[in-house]
Parts: C-alpha cells; structure tokens; sequence
C-alpha cells in the first residue's frame, strides 16, 4: 500500500466522493462509494484491489495447472505491475474476462 503513484489520486477520490459521482465511470463511484460505507479511508479501495488480484491468480492457477508457475511469473513480470499496482479498474476489467475464459474452457 501506498507505493504507486496513482495512491494519491485514489485518496483524492476517496475524499470527494460525492463531487465525482455521476461524472463518469458510473460503476467504479458506486463500488467504491461501497466500500466508503464499510471504512472510511481510501486504502479499502487498494484492499479491494488486493481480493480481487487474489481472486485472479487463482483463477490463473486454475486455468494453466501444468504451467502455472511459468504463467504466474509471466503475469507477475508483466501485468501485475502495469495494471494491478496502478489501473485499479482495468486489473477489475480483466478480471471478468478471467472469468469468461475460465467458465468457457
């Protein structure tokens, strides 16, 4: 926690809440406006993103068994920096597609 840039801008969110719902991105000011109910600090958001990484990697493990390390390391190496570690709603985003693939395979 606190290690990314975009930590600040989180926090900001977190702390004009009401100003920025209904401006855009409709989906991601109501879940956070959510998580806001349960604890009002803006590190529930970087928690959330924790679960839903975990919830990821699972699913990575579940879908390559054979290779799961190879597929870990690569995911680690390559996405893990640029999209969980920062872009919030587009680790959630790849999330469902996860998931998508997952149920299709």
């Amino acid at each position: 926690m606190d290690i990314s840039r975009d930590d600040p801008g989180y926090k900001y969110v977190v702390e004009n809440i009401g100003s920025l719902q209904g401006v855009r991105d409709y989906l991601w000011y109501w879940v956070v406006d959510m998580l806001l109910s349960i604890w009002h600090n803006y590190r529930i958001v970087l928690l959330f993103s924790a679960f839903l990484l975990a919830i990821k990697l699972c699913l990575v493990y579940l879908l390559n068994r054979k290779n799961a390390v190879a597929v870990s390391f690569f995911y680690c190496a390559v996405f893990w920096q640029l999209h969980d570690l920062t872009q919030l709603r587009v680790s959630s985003a790849v999330l469902f597609f996860i998931l998508y693939l997952y149920y299709e395979y």
